[in-house]
């Protein structure tokens, strides 16, 4: 019986750190869930004042020309999460994105979870949206897929590093979808708990997530006035790491 409960809890253990983490996101739970997880990308060791910011969910008419506006404003980068069929209807906001010097990464072809996606919808999924962001990538870009509804399966990671894609989850998450008109919270929320090499999580998609621009405009500045400098994951993951720590997230080559 105890050799039973303790191969159950070996089992649940990563289960249960990855939950915390996702929902609470305190700093040391994070870096745990980093290690447990070496092949997706929550958070980098660095101790340089240096942040990435992604944007799931884009693009979007009513939310995404404002919210490159604040980005312009404040010279902040992000990596926007393109959804292929939202592409398709704003294809000029993408095209901005790109020249202002923001990355694309693949967030699929519809709002869905991608760990509900059988094998094959997901690659096809995958390989649509893929197709439709070549165009934006350089030869040495890397190909960040963030899966929609925050949760992967180790099908989906098998599937991903077929085709070159690295994972990025993040370790600041506000669950922004979940409100409305609450900017100023957001942004009190992510201050209240940033530090050296995180990654943010935030929502645009639909005309009610206006309030990610309201969160930008107090965000950034201030990410600024403290000595904070605003990337892409790239950017992010090519900062030289501290003494000490792993630097292999969200390296395909250690998916497990």
């Amino acid at each position: 019986m105890m050799a039973e409960v303790v191969a159950l809890s070996l089992v649940l253990l990563p289960a249960s750190v990855l939950f915390i983490g996702v929902f609470f996101q305190p700093r040391l739970i994070m870096q745990l869930t980093q290690r447990l997880f070496p092949s997706v990308l929550f958070l980098w060791p660095t101790k340089s004042k240096v942040v990435a910011l992604t944007i799931d969910d884009s693009p979007h008419d009513a939310v995404t020309p404002e919210v490159l506006d604040v980005l312009q404003e404040h010279d902040c980068k992000a990596t926007f999460f393109i959804i292929g069929s939202y592409l398709d209807k704003w294809p000029h906001l993408v095209d901005q994105m790109h020249k202002e010097g923001h990355e694309l990464g693949n967030h699929t072809m519809e709002d869905t979870a991608s760990w509900k996606l059988s094998k094959d919808e997901l690659e096809r999924q995958l390989l649509e949206t893929d197709s439709r962001l070549q165009p934006y990538w350089g030869a040495n870009s890397i190909k960040w897929f963030r899966p929609g509804h925050g949760w992967f399966t180790q099908s989906m990671m098998t599937t991903l590093r077929k085709h070159g894609y690295r994972v990025a989850l993040g370790s600041l998450f506000p669950h922004d979808p979940f409100f409305v008109d609450q900017g100023p919270l957001i942004a009190k929320y992510l201050l209240a708990r940033v530090y050296p090499g995180a990654v943010i999580i935030l929502h645009d998609g639909k005309p009610s997530r206006r309030q990610l621009i309201d969160a930008l405009k107090i965000l950034l500045p201030e990410l600024k006035r403290r000595g904070y400098k605003v990337v892409t994951l790239s950017s992010l993951v090519g900062e030289k790491p501290k003494a000490g720590s792993a630097s292999n997230a969200g390296r395909p080559s250690k998916i497990q």
